[in-house]
């Protein structure tokens, strides 16, 4: 078998979205397009349901590599997510847990405090460009200096931070920028990630894939290889779905729910096994939602 697509016994990454919304309207994500279609429900995952899922996965802490508390949203919609965050941690004291966001809406430097003291390990800040117009192209909003400042205050308030700076590729993006802003001035690491046609959701994707990769770029961690996602990372959205992948955002896919079953009984599901071994085959075109995706190689534009 081809290292690295393994099939497991549980996923060693786990994806929990405690509530199903997201307010921005960022143009390398399906989200908004979804939420104006009407299937973004706003649902809440209950405290109960996040603490039985919690409770499995404390059971399998040794196998686990990191749980996000977020998929397929803004993680800060919830305002609960400090005490889910702590919720977490006393459950998982070992295991990473990571939150995601653009830093634009229902994010200061007082929250970040918070979310640092009940014990995540790492916040994402989204940021595609350090150009102000590159950046509103984007993300739809002229909030670049307000994010900035933002982070500047929390870091000047602290001697270690666990934020990072994640960047979808683009050619709005200047790698020099981000090494000089970030890495040299503020310490901070970046994060680059190829920018994805998110199941074939994303309508914007043919502009935004850059028209050429760097060697610089390369060299810093941009990569690219075919999809290994459904062999590792379990997604279970706010009433218990589990879905394919972290692409599913119509959640097409149910794989199982945790409410009825473990998450171990629907990862070595027959549902989920089919699909896993597909993936680990390379057969993506049996598959309805990898068919078109830029993770399947046949669709990919990068060559790399």
């Amino acid at each position: 078998m081809e290292p690295g697509y393994e099939i497991v016994d549980f996923p060693t990454s786990v994806g929990i979205q405690t509530v199903d919304f997201c307010g921005h309207r960022c143009a390398h994500c399906p989200l908004s397009a979804e939420r104006d279609a009407g299937r973004i429900t706003k649902g809440v995952m209950t405290v109960e349901l996040l603490n039985n899922i919690l409770d499995e996965l404390a059971e399998n802490e040794p196998s686990l590599k990191r749980v996000n508390l977020y998929a397929l949203n803004d993680p800060l919609s919830d305002e609960r997510i400090v005490e889910l965050v702590r919720i977490a941690r006393n459950k998982l004291p070992s295991t990473t847990l990571g939150l995601s966001t653009s830093g634009i809406l229902n994010f200061t430097p007082e929250f970040y405090f918070e979310l640092k003291d009940a014990g995540l390990s790492t916040l994402f800040v989204s940021i595609p460009s350090l150009d102000p117009e590159g950046y509103k192209k984007i993300m739809n909003m002229d909030a670049l200096h307000a994010v900035l400042d933002k982070i500047d205050l929390c870091i000047s308030k602290e001697n270690s931070s666990i934020i990072r700076i994640g960047v979808p590729v683009t050619d709005e993006f200047n790698l020099e920028d981000f090494k000089e802003y970030f890495e040299k001035e503020r310490n901070l690491p970046v994060d680059v990630w190829a920018v994805e046609n998110r199941g074939g959701l994303n309508i914007h994707f043919s502009s935004q894939v850059p028209k050429k990769i760097s060697q610089d770029l390369k060299d810093y961690g941009l990569k690219w290889k075919r999809c290994d996602r459904p062999l590792d990372m379990a997604n279970i959205m706010y009433d218990g779905r589990v879905i394919l992948c972290c692409a599913d955002w119509r959640k097409e896919i149910i794989l199982g729910n945790v409410s009825t079953h473990t998450l171990r009984e629907i990862w070595c599901g027959k549902t989920a096994r089919d699909i896993q071994r597909k993936i680990s085959s390379g057969d993506y075109d049996s598959i309805s939602l990898c068919r078109g995706c830029s993770e399947n190689p046949r669709v990919s534009p990068y060559g790399f």
